[in-house]
């Protein structure tokens, strides 16, 4: 995908509610959670169970697919706000700079 699909289907998936004339719940957007696996991919091996406490900001790897994913969702969540067509709320739970700390927190590979 390019910059523009990834900004589009974020924005694509906050309109769908918006645009429900009928609707007017809350609509929360969860945000981009970065992975945080040691020793390969998912898919390759590795592996992020076992961790005890959250990250230190010293044990963080860098890597800036995160954060290029992140302001994807900003774009496109703010280009959905814009277009709102009814009297729902939206809300954006933005988790992209909390969730690397919080490698322990949850369940192991089973």
């Amino acid at each position: 995908m390019n910059n523009w699909d990834d900004e589009f289907h974020a924005e694509h998936n906050a309109t769908g509610t918006k645009n429900k004339t009928n609707y007017t719940g809350l609509t929360i957007v969860r945000g981009f959670s970065p992975d945080h696996y040691e020793g390969g991919a998912w898919n390759t091996g590795g592996s992020c169970s076992g961790k005890v406490r959250p990250a230190l900001d010293s044990e963080l790897v860098e890597n800036s697919f995160p954060n290029v994913m992140h302001e994807k969702q900003v774009t496109g969540f703010n280009r959905a706000m814009k277009k709102k067509m009814n009297k729902s709320k939206m809300k954006s739970m933005d988790i992209t700079e909390a969730f690397p700390y919080r490698r322990d927190g949850h369940a192991g590979p089973h």
